[in-house]
């Protein structure tokens, strides 16, 4: 691919991004699964739920400012996007991903945190090895900011505090390479990532038809380049250790100078190109450097379901190493995820690299990973293989650094969390790697299989919690409305007087026996509670209006699905119950 082909395909999103005529955000693609009343993609309508309106909702047609996946929130990179869907960059995860973090709401605003931290004990049994305690972490911020029912502006920033836990040389890691220290090629270390890892501002807009477009820039950031980054993926909740062919994957997380434009359908396909610094960070962990924008990329993205994502990706990468080499990278994944329950989920993910360098050739690399979650118990593996070059391994024997090697590394962990769904989940792991490696190799690595284990805490905020899904009506409100069941002794209506917005709403509650005739001197309670999480139920008054209208003001702390319960009890009638679910904006 060259350069002048990339910078089309930008010119081509750019006017996509500019010149549709923007929508109604109905737009946005529920990605939730095995709800009542609702189909799927390649998965046959589940019944209506007993005594509850069926208005045969589609795959494609969303409640109006609602995503139907991430806890009924959008991703802060595209409005289009379900929040759990949102990793690193612009990358996709699969839809039903858990998320573990904590959301704070600002005055309609939205800012999610995140992070972990793995102080640690490691052993790598290897000539080449090392002992040490070290403690790899980051953190993140994403903020999100409406600015019209069609746009958002959204703001990331990731940090860490890699260069004092890890020093400038990095942790131990048998087969790892990649950037410097003192001026020297790193090998079996695994590089400090920078105090700022990522500081980024997206601007998206919905287009209608499902579709949208967005903005990222960034410095640093990642450009659209292989899969979600190894940090961003669930195993790393769990792992700590980068993958040996990180810098064949997913290395290009941390570019200063990062600018891509995205067109997104209906979060199920999107393309994207960027333009970006090549150059890898220096070994000044704290500093910024010269954005360049001498490098290109181009990825696209499917998501054919909630449970998949799969991504093929080329990027050309100018001096990547600093030492004048110039990449061409291919990439495709494919990451799986299945919720197993309210605390239990499977995630997988396969992954192949492949470096074309103007000094070396191709070479590949492949890594398979799995982590299974039931409760406070983790399990967890990975395998990986791949090619890398004497030269790259900085090998003693000079008569070596021309030829390529093929090496081996399998990890299996466990962990089991001290304290789990309190906020804090406080784990401690282990695990164990053995490497595999060619003989003629055993002179820097000794003779055999060497075998590394770490034994540490990891902690990471808890899981955001939905409430109970499977209740959750996913009929359509009309104009700002509820909607009623038509067999019912006393019909009951509920509609808002606007649009249902974050903030106060006017309710208007309207019932009528079964010959359409008002319902007057009832007694009506309500509760008015968030579906996709625990934002705690409130219980506004009812006033009567007459004509058998009655009116309450119902509050809705945030964006997202929310539900109204109205029980009545009318006059000689048994109390009946209706719920109501809103998308606030």
């Amino acid at each position: 691919m060259k350069k002048k082909s990339t910078q089309r395909s930008a010119a081509l999103l750019a006017l996509g991004f500019f010149a549709a005529a923007p929508a109604p955000a109905q737009s946005r693609h529920p990605t939730m699964q095995n709800m009542p009343g609702m189909s799927m993609p390649g998965q046959k309508p589940a019944e209506p739920m007993a005594g509850k309106p069926e208005h045969g909702r589609g795959a494609d047609a969303a409640m109006p400012g609602m995503s139907m996946s991430g806890m009924g929130m959008s991703s802060s990179v595209d409005l289009n996007d379900p929040m759990s869907q949102e990793a690193s960059g612009t990358a996709w995860l699969p839809a039903s991903s858990p998320m573990y973090g904590k959301m704070i709401m600002l005055k309609g605003n939205m800012l999610m945190l995140h992070g972990a931290a793995m102080p640690r004990y490691t052993d790598i049994g290897s000539r080449r090895g090392d002992r040490r305690f070290d403690a790899p972490n980051w953190g993140m911020a994403m903020f999100s900011h409406p600015l019209t029912t069609d746009s958002q502006l959204g703001l990331r920033a990731m940090l860490s505090l890699d260069p004092i836990t890890e020093g400038g040389y990095g942790y131990p890691l048998l087969f790892q390479t990649g950037e410097t220290w003192h001026h020297r090629p790193l090998h079996d270390r695994q590089h400090p990532h920078n105090f700022q890892s990522e500081l980024a501002a997206t601007y998206s807009r919905l287009l209608g038809g499902g579709r949208s477009a967005y903005l990222y820039v960034a410095d640093p950031g990642e450009p659209a380049l292989g899969p979600p980054t190894y940090m961003h993926r669930l195993l790393a909740y769990d792992l700590a250790d980068a993958p040996i062919g990180h810098h064949w994957q997913d290395a290009t997380h941390i570019q200063f100078g990062v600018a891509t434009l995205g067109l997104n359908f209906g979060s199920r396909l999107k393309v994207e190109a960027s333009d970006f610094t090549g150059r890898e960070p220096d070994e000044n962990r704290w500093s910024f450097q010269k954005a360049r924008f001498d490098s290109h990329s181009a990825r696209l993205s499917l998501n054919p379901d909630a449970d998949d994502a799969l991504q093929v990706s080329y990027g050309f990468i100018k001096n990547a190493e600093g030492d004048g080499a110039n990449q061409h990278r291919l990439t495709a994944s494919w990451l799986y995820n299945r919720p197993l329950g309210e605390d239990s989920n499977f995630t997988t993910a396969l992954v192949w690299g492949q470096n074309n360098l103007s000094t070396e050739g191709k070479t590949n690399s492949y890594l398979a990973e799995a982590d299974y979650q039931r409760g406070r118990d983790t399990f967890f593996t990975r395998a990986e293989n791949i090619q890398k070059s004497g030269n790259e391994l900085q090998l003693s024997e000079e008569a070596l650094r021309g030829r390529k090697f093929s090496l081996g590394a399998y990890t299996a962990g466990y962990v089991r969390d001290l304290t789990h769904g309190t906020r804090i989940d406080t784990g401690l792991g282990f695990a164990v790697t053995a490497d595999t490696h060619p003989a003629a190799l055993n002179a820097d690595y000794g003779v055999g299989t060497p075998v590394s284990f770490q034994v540490y805490l990891r902690f990471r905020p808890s899981r955001m919690k939905s409430t109970n899904m499977h209740a959750m009506d996913m009929t359509a409100p009309k104009a700002g409305g509820g909607t009623s069941a038509p067999s019912a002794p006393v019909k009951i209506t509920a509609t808002t007087t606007t649009a249902p917005k974050a903030g106060d709403n006017p309710l208007t509650i309207s019932l009528a026996d079964a010959q359409g005739k008002p319902v007057t001197g009832a007694r009506i309670t309500t509760s008015v509670a968030m579906t996709s999480m625990d934002m705690g139920t409130s219980h506004p008054a009812v006033t009567e209006k007459g004509g058998g209208r009655y009116a309450a003001v119902v509050s809705f702390g945030m964006a997202g699905p929310w539900r109204v319960t109205v029980e009545v009890i009318a006059p000689g009638q048994k109390p009946q119950t209706q719920a109501f679910d809103f998308a606030a904006r």
